[in-house]
């Protein structure tokens, strides 16, 4: 793993990491020495960062990884640096008044919990990364909040024009993409130089298994028990292919299919296929790409907009620094 990706990933981490600082009012002596940071008058403890510290470092000491201290300077300076962002966007919420129900904290609660087996397991991780619920709920409201408040603030328009904009502009995503098909098959093999009767049986089989297939026994089941192809461990899967990658007869069956379709029995050099398309991707009209590609444009409009803001926020805050590396 080299060193950027390294960096980048823990990057990342202290994204999902942060937001969780008890409140502490800037009227409340705390000694300089003690913080890391204080953000227009609102200190950052040192405890409050080595305990949002903890999954990082547990990732580090996970991947096997090791961070010379140049590296893990920048890891820690990254880290205050997504703390200092989220104190100042919660600042903003308290400015424009965002309120978080009991319903939402305690549902958002509740999802959290629901990925651990036992809520023991739950308190257990808090008390690992050095928190407690309660500690742990003051973290989602801030979150919740700074979610409403980005929801509330930017919310872009695209219009059609710059979605056909962009349509045009990105012929390899729309337009000119290939056919692709994601197909199952199952196959009795037969040499094409065996004799007749042996093509003859091979047939009889396959076509016995058709009509079990066409009478809706499970094609996966059906493939894992009689299909001489490697694939029938997978059930025939066989992924996507398109033109040229598999040998023609197959081809031309599979790629003329929608989904859903299960083939007459299609014969190769490889034996019999019985052939069923599971998926199809192909050209994409306008009509068909718009929605996703409003999606896609208003998520750049929000970033656009939030990282312009969030600079002009962090320039005219009051921001002190006192992390020791």
């Amino acid at each position: 793993m080299n060193c950027g990706l390294k960096i980048n990933l823990f990057t990342l981490i202290c994204l999902a990491a942060v937001c969780a600082f008890s409140p502490v009012s800037a009227a409340e002596e705390v000694e300089e020495s003690l913080n890391v940071a204080v953000v227009n008058g609102i200190p950052i403890s040192q405890e409050e960062f080595d305990r949002e510290m903890i999954a990082v470092e547990e990732v580090i000491e996970a991947s096997g990884s090791v961070l010379s201290d140049t590296e893990m300077a920048d890891v820690k300076e990254r880290m205050l640096e997504k703390i200092i962002m989220y104190e100042l966007l919660y600042q903003e919420c308290q400015k424009e008044g965002v309120e978080i129900t009991e319903t939402e904290i305690n549902e958002r609660l509740n999802e959290e919990k629901s990925q651990f087996d036992s809520d023991a397991a739950f308190q257990q991780r808090l008390a690992e990364l050095g928190k407690d619920e309660e500690l742990y709920k003051h973290q989602i409201i801030r979150k919740l909040a700074i979610q409403h408040f980005i929801n509330r603030k930017f919310k872009p328009t695209v219009t059609d024009g710059e979605a056909r904009d962009y349509y045009n502009s990105n012929p390899d995503k729309y337009e000119e993409r290939e056919t692709q098909v994601k197909a199952s098959h199952i196959l009795i093999s037969v040499d094409s130089g065996a004799d007749q009767s042996l093509k003859e049986a091979a047939r009889k089989q396959t076509e016995d298994l058709l009509d079990r297939v066409k009478s809706g026994e499970d094609f996966a089941a059906l493939a894992k028990q009689y299909s001489e192809c490697p694939s029938g461990d997978q059930g025939g899967d066989l992924g996507f292919f398109s033109e040229g990658q598999m040998v023609k007869p197959f081809e031309n069956a599979a790629l003329a299919m929608e989904p859903g379709e299960i083939s007459d029995i299609v014969e190769t050099q490889f034996g019999y296929h019985i052939i069923k398309v599971t998926d199809r991707k192909g050209p994409v009209t306008f009509d068909e790409a718009k929605d996703d590609i409003k999606r896609t444009l208003g998520k750049q409009k929000i970033a656009d907009s939030y990282n312009r803001f969030y600079a002009d926020l962090r320039e005219k805050a009051e921001v002190d620094v006192f992390l020791d590396n």
